[in-house]
């Protein structure tokens, strides 16, 4: 078996492009050939093979998410050549301590670029507006009014996780473009569904320069902003009126 697209999306995103170990960035900038350089590896904790490291029989499925961790090429050598140090348990818990340093790391440097850069978001009307805005996400703001029945729940949620799967896909370069022109006009079909159930879908895209709370430089993301608004919402009104009288 191999390591499923729906995994491998998980693990990276998850680890944020970052080495579970060092933090390195493990997709560099494209060089001057338009080629990003991948230092990344997609690591087994416990290996499938029987002299390999921490290995262990009749796993159910050693490519599965909760097996794998994402690290770069030194510090994949260095857990399997010390297997003895770098245990199940210890790989778990550096796995677990970076994802959540990620999810923090991220959650604040928005939180705080958002309150120095507000903006209108503008309304979007098809899914190549949408498609544009996640591709190559680094991080998203995806938000929605208050839902008030299972329809409701189940359109919009299903909408916006499919948004953040297919942007995760997208910028990985895992689509080919017709596959990417079916994925917007299905979209465009969603806003329409949506439109109907008498919600509007606003967004935009925006670049922002991440640090964490040592001050390192993590580099400049492109953060995707999504808000799925009502009709009636007091706040759109009260924007249409402002445009209006400009």
């Amino acid at each position: 078996m191999a390591i499923s697209e729906k995994n491998r999306k998980i693990l990276w995103g998850k680890s944020g492009n970052r080495c579970a170990c060092c933090k390195i960035e493990l997709v560099a900038e494209k060089d001057n050939k338009d080629i990003n350089l991948n230092l990344g590896e997609e690591c087994h904790i416990i290996s499938s093979k029987n002299k390999g490291p921490r290995h262990k029989k009749f796993l159910d499925d050693y490519d599965a998410y909760n097996n794998l961790i994402l690290l770069c090429r030194n510090h994949h050598r260095m857990i399997d050549e010390k297997f003895e140090t770098y245990t199940e348990d210890y790989l778990h818990k550096i796995k677990a301590d970076h994802e959540k340093w990620v999810k923090l790391t991220i959650d604040k440097a928005i939180k705080g670029n958002s309150n120095n850069s507000q903006k209108l978001l503008k309304r979007l009307t098809s899914g190549k507006e949408l498609i544009d805005i996640v591709n190559g996400m680094g991080a998203s703001e995806f938000d929605h009014d208050e839902l008030k029945n299972e329809k409701e729940v189940e359109l919009i949620g299903s909408f916006l996780q499919t948004l953040r799967d297919w942007g995760d896909l997208i910028g990985m370069g895992s689509i080919e473009t017709q596959q990417i022109v079916e994925i917007g006009f299905n979209l465009t079909k969603d806003l329409k569904e949506i439109e109907n159930l008498g919600f509007m879908v606003f967004g935009d895209a925006r670049k922002a320069r991440i640090t964490n709370d040592q001050k390192d430089n993590l580099g400049v993301w492109k953060i995707a902003t999504i808000v799925v608004k009502r009709s009636d919402n007091p706040e759109i009104i009260n924007l249409i009126d402002v445009v209006e009288q400009i």
